[in-house]
């Protein structure tokens, strides 16, 4: 019955080793900004691993990006 949800968990769980740490700190390398991860959740339309981050900066806004996106080398860890 729930067996489309089974490749999805499936990659989840293949992103879960490489997921960055709650509180660690990036750099973007185009942008040379540098943001902390607050929280790992779940796009809520196809359950997809997401980085919930701020920046660090004096306007510290929040934003969400896909897991697979921020670890494909946009971000380094500081």
């Amino acid at each position: 019955m729930l067996d489309y949800l089974v490749p999805i968990i499936r990659r989840s769980l293949l992103l879960v080793n490489n997921k960055p740490e709650i509180d660690s700190v990036w750099i973007h390398k185009k942008t040379g900004r540098k943001y902390k991860v607050v929280y790992i959740g779940y796009w809520e339309e196809n359950l997809e691993l997401c980085v919930v981050y701020v920046s660090l900066d004096e306007e510290e806004k929040c934003w969400i990006r896909p897991l697979k996106v921020f670890i494909d080398g946009r971000f380094e860890r500081v």
